[in-house]
């Protein structure tokens, strides 16, 4: 059992993503609606590829990286999320550069998660355009979107797209089940009531 196990319904994204692990490119787009597990997936994605280059790791080592990164705890993995509606320069974009210029603490590499891209305002996208094309050797960039903007298509095409795509009822409901919040009864009818996200799902 993997930490890849644990995402439902995205078996291409998956296996898109665990086959860069050992030698990632500088910067990934995932791409889909709410609630189909991108943030999951960037989180794994970001463990894995932080103990793949690292082979001095003990399993004991990588069990903790592993545990931490899906809790946004671990000094080398920087998810950021929007404070409001809007991705924005003088807020969000400043941080991540802040954070893109520092070496790594723990880890052989840095993993840059960025949440809700789609809601960057044109002057973040631009200011963000060199960083994620030129990052340093360390820097690992992972924007998820739930769609790519006329104006985000310059970022999308330096970045390495990995789409997902809606969740069915059948794989929200072994989600539930799995997980233990659900029964066999339950499930059904608390898929299909989420709507394709999860995480609602989760909720109700």
């Amino acid at each position: 059992m993997t930490l890849w196990d644990d995402i439902y319904g995205q078996s291409e994204a998956v296996t898109r993503l665990s086959a860069a692990v050992a030698s990632p490119t500088h910067a990934y787009m995932l791409i889909g609606p709410r609630g189909v597990q991108k943030r999951k997936a960037a989180l794994t994605f970001a463990a894995e590829a932080l103990i793949a280059a690292d082979p001095t790791l003990t399993d004991q080592d990588s069990k903790r990286l592993r545990t931490m990164a899906l809790r946004a705890q671990h000094p080398d993995i920087y998810v950021l999320e929007p404070e409001g509606n809007q991705l924005r320069r003088e807020v969000e974009v400043s941080m991540l550069l802040a954070e893109s210029s520092r070496s790594p603490v723990e880890a052989k590499r840095k993993v840059l998660v960025v949440d809700r891209f789609h809601t960057a305002t044109d002057a973040a996208a631009a200011s963000l355009l060199k960083p994620i094309e030129e990052p340093t050797d360390a820097v690992i960039w992972v924007l998820l979107a739930e769609q790519v903007l006329p104006e985000h298509v310059t970022i999308a095409s330096r970045c390495v797209v990995i789409e997902f795509g809606p969740l069915f009822d059948d794989d929200i409901a072994d989600a539930l089940i799995s997980q233990g919040i659900a029964t066999a009864e339950t499930a059904p009818a608390l898929a299909n009531a989420s709507r394709g996200d999860l995480a609602r799902a989760q909720l109700l």
